[in-house]
């Protein structure tokens, strides 16, 4: 589990988005949880409302699924080192002809204290705990220790307002309308949390899995998905959340 010590090798890299409903809705419930203050409807003035969160610690599985975890874990040689176990899924039989495993393990990585969001993983077992693939992970370079944030809570806000009409939702199997944001945020409440992005989002041309940098993901606290911007933290670039599904 996650101890804070250096990344190890055996993490797998082999995609980037995985899960994209279900792992954002984890984490907006969690993180809405932590928010001490703030709504949209009980703060006074709202133009400053916003509050840092963080991530909570330890594992999200229950006792039972650890040890299960750590033990398929040890069986396939696989290091917990740095990873924090968000759900697992056990396929029934009825499930199983539409699903290659039958234990999913989900698990995201946390280096120096941060979230590493585009590297949230899975891992797939059989019923005996075989690993049948994975998938996620990042095996770039590793960050330094320096995890100070160099953005204010006021300007985060600020950044977020000119930003979020810019995030969108597109695709999918019905090719649905994009769903863009048009509601105001001038008397919402956001929540901001400092993680690690991958560099190449900096640029539409960017490289992808070689290195980190420190950015802030700013909500609305009482809707931690969508509209949703980053703000790269040592230059104040803000890089409206878009998902895009075939």
């Amino acid at each position: 589990m996650y101890t804070g010590a250096t990344v190890d090798p055996k993490i797998l890299s082999k995609g980037k988005a995985l899960h994209i409903k279900k792992l954002p809705l984890l984490w907006s419930i969690l993180l809405i949880a932590s928010l001490a203050s703030c709504s949209r409807h009980n703060a006074t003035g709202m133009n400053g409302c916003i509050s840092r969160v963080f991530p909570p610690t330890g594992p999200l599985v229950r006792s039972g699924q650890l040890d299960t975890i750590d033990a398929y874990f040890q069986k396939n040689h696989l290091s917990t080192s740095n990873l924090q176990f968000l759900y697992v899924n056990n396929i029934t039989a009825q499930q199983a002809a539409n699903h290659h495993s039958d234990y999913q393990v989900g698990a995201g990585l946390i280096l120096n204290g941060l979230r590493v969001p585009s590297a949230n993983m899975t891992f797939d077992f059989d019923s005996i705990g075989t690993l049948k693939d994975s998938l996620g992970g990042y095996s770039g370079q590793l960050p330094n220790s320096d995890t100070t944030g160099h953005q204010s809570l006021g300007n985060l806000r600020q950044l977020f307002l000119a930003n979020y009409k810019q995030c969108v939702i597109e695709g999918g199997p019905a090719n649905a309308k994009p769903d863009i944001p048009t509601a105001p945020y001038d008397d919402t409440c956001l929540s901001a949390e400092l993680v690690y992005v991958d560099a190449g989002i900096q640029s539409n041309n960017g490289v992808y899995g070689q290195q980190l940098v420190k950015g802030w993901i700013v909500t609305a606290a009482d809707n931690t998905y969508f509209p949703e911007v980053t703000v790269i933290d040592n230059t104040g670039q803000a890089i409206p959340l878009k998902l895009f599904f075939p």
